[in-house]
């Protein structure tokens, strides 16, 4: 996960041995390239539960759908996982979100 407070970007990068995604944003929906490291495609689809227009997530499990075939992620994220969801709404800034 990358942060620019300069520029209020924020980005996500992800790979696995054949695809680098990157998703980034400036305050907008998120924007995603990739690059193909064997010549063939790398699909931009992600998870929309991890990937908004809000925030992006990490749980150290790929956002990226096409991330998540290559390297064959087992499905481990656990139901408790996506609970921070949950408190999103609420968190304005860092000391809130210690507090939930």
């Amino acid at each position: 996960m990358l942060v620019d407070a300069n520029t209020n970007e924020t980005g996500l990068v992800e790979m696995s041995y054949r695809c680098f995604i990157y998703y980034r944003s400036t305050g907008d929906s998120y924007t995603v390239s990739s690059r193909s490291m064997d010549g063939g495609l790398c699909d931009t689809d992600y998870d929309g539960e991890m990937v908004t227009a809000d925030y992006l997530m990490g749980i150290n499990y790929p956002a990226s759908l096409q991330v998540r075939s290559d390297l064959q992620s087992p499905i481990t994220v656990r139901k408790g996982e996506y609970s921070s969801k949950k408190l999103l709404p609420k968190v304005k800034n860092l000391q809130i979100r210690k507090r939930t």
